[in-house]
C-alpha cells in the first residue's frame, strides 16, 4: 500500500501496521503517526486503572497497623506494578 496518509491515520509505531504492510511508513519511521491507535488508547486507560488500584492498595496498607509479612509482600507487588506503569507511560509518551 503506497498511500502514506492512510498509514499515518490508521497505523501505529508501537502496535504495527493495520494493513500488515511490511513497508509501512509509520512502522519504519519514515512517516509520523497522526493519531493514537485503539490499542494505545486502551493502554492509557489500563494505566489509569492500575494507578487507581495502586492508590487504593497503598491507602489500605497504610491503615494497617501491623506491618505483617503479607503486607510487605503486597507492598513489593505494588512497587512492581508502579515500575510497570512507568514503562507503559514511557511508551505512551512516544505516541502522538
Amino acid at each position: 500500500m503506497s498511500n502514506v496518509s492512510v498509514h499515518q491515520n490508521h497505523c501505529c509505531k508501537l502496535h504495527g501496521c493495520k494493513y500488515g504492510d511490511e513497508n509501512c511508513p509509520v512502522v519504519d519511521g519514515t512517516a509520523n503517526q497522526a493519531y493514537p491507535c485503539e490499542d494505545c488508547t486502551e493502554v492509557k486507560e489500563q494505566v489509569q486503572e492500575l494507578k487507581s488500584h495502586v492508590d487504593s492498595l497503598e491507602l489500605s496498607l497504610n491503615m494497617v497497623h501491623n506491618k505483617s509479612k503479607a503486607s510487605t509482600t503486597v507492598l513489593s507487588a505494588v512497587e512492581e506494578i508502579k515500575k510497570q506503569i512507568q514503562i507503559l507511560e514511557i511508551e505512551i509518551k512516544k505516541q502522538p
